[in-house]
């Protein structure tokens, strides 16, 4: 599990490196959000799960 935000930060540190800091995170926030639409458009049911409410409503 702890994988995923070491590959993140070392994409942070690479880009920010190469570029600069502002330019790491616009593109760190653009890979998020076309993260998740990737996991959106591969998942439907996903969108429409729900948790069913314990407060007796």
């Amino acid at each position: 599990m702890l994988v995923a935000p070491l590959r993140g930060n070392l994409r942070a540190g690479l880009v920010a490196g190469w570029t600069s800091v502002g330019t790491s995170l616009i593109s760190g926030g653009i890979a998020c959000v076309l993260a998740v639409g990737r996991i959106a458009a591969r998942t439907p049911g996903l969108s429409r799960a729900r948790i069913p409410r314990t407060d007796g409503r």
